[in-house]
């Protein structure tokens, strides 16, 4: 009885270590052909994703997204291949380098602020308002909503306009 109870837990260990082999054989496969497409990721285990500096530096610096994923099992293999890939890319110390600009970031007073418009929403509402023609800010019979799509470089100039 014995030697059919180790038997068996050992037909279970070779199945669980191939299969395991299997699932980081198909996650180093998967990183590599992510990076030679430059789809950079990162995972880790979360049910919300955060503001996060250390996300922001990476996405900045080195085009590296961060991904919240269920389980880990398959990404740990995967993000050890994509370190070491990214490592040959950007240098061995890239995400000490990371680290060191997220700390200085950290440590600078409002490094990250929204943009806001001189006077806040009421004057934005003011500023468009005043650019409307008048006659159809009279009208009553306007049931049309305009959606208007904007970015804001970092001089404050609107660029990419897009009206839906």
């Amino acid at each position: 009885m014995r030697t059919v109870q180790l038997l068996i837990l050992s037909l279970f260990l070779t199945f669980r270590l191939t299969f395991a082999q299997t699932d980081c054989q198909k996650a180093s496969e998967r990183a590599k052909s992510d990076f030679l497409n430059s789809d950079y990721s990162f995972h880790s285990e979360e049910l919300l994703p955060v503001e996060n500096t250390y996300f922001y530096v990476l996405r900045q610096d080195y085009n590296i997204s961060w991904r919240f994923v269920d389980s880990l099992d398959f990404y740990a293999c995967y993000d050890s291949i994509m370190i070491e890939l990214l490592k040959g890319k950007y240098g061995v110390d890239f995400l000490e380098r990371a680290h060191a600009k997220v700390d200085s970031l950290e440590n600078s007073e409002n490094w990250r602020r929204d943009p806001e418009f001189p006077g806040g929403q009421v004057e934005m509402f003011k500023f468009i308002s005043a650019r409307l023609p008048s006659s159809d800010l009279k009208s009553n019979d306007i049931k049309t909503k305009l959606y208007v799509e904007i970015e804001i470089d970092s001089t404050g100039k609107v660029i990419n306009t897009v009206i839906r």
